[in-house]
């Protein structure tokens, strides 16, 4: 019976994990309009970082976080450097513009159709 506590605990964390990942990805396309594999993989590799020298060294998983996000930044940033910089491009789209200050020319429907309109 105690198995099952623990067994929730587990899928909640592991889920929360799964959320994590999910809104980086997200972050990222949202910004950058690029999709970013490689999000997860330097999440994968900081968890066997943080496992094997656990199982290891005995060095407590803790410790390892406050080591492995300088690490894998510092890997992250030389991956973009080498690989994303030549490969990605800023994306156009409509939303990018930033919206004018001027107010409308047209404030009446007739008169923006861009037809003469005569005056009688």
């Amino acid at each position: 019976m105690t198995a099952l506590p623990q067994l929730l605990i587990s899928t909640v964390l592991l889920g929360g994990i799964y959320a994590l990942i999910a809104v980086g990805l997200t972050l990222i396309f949202g910004i950058m309009r690029v999709v970013n594999f490689a999000h997860g993989e330097f999440l994968m590799l900081g968890m066997y970082l943080a496992f094997w020298s656990f199982t290891w060294w005995g060095v407590d998983p803790y410790f390892i976080l406050v080591v492995a996000v300088p690490l894998f930044f510092a890997i992250g940033l030389g991956v973009y450097a080498l690989v994303m910089r030549g490969s990605s491009t800023p994306a156009t789209t409509s939303r990018s513009s930033p919206p004018s200050a001027s107010p409308p020319r047209c404030r009446t429907w007739p008169s923006c159709s861009g037809r003469a309109t005569s005056a009688s």
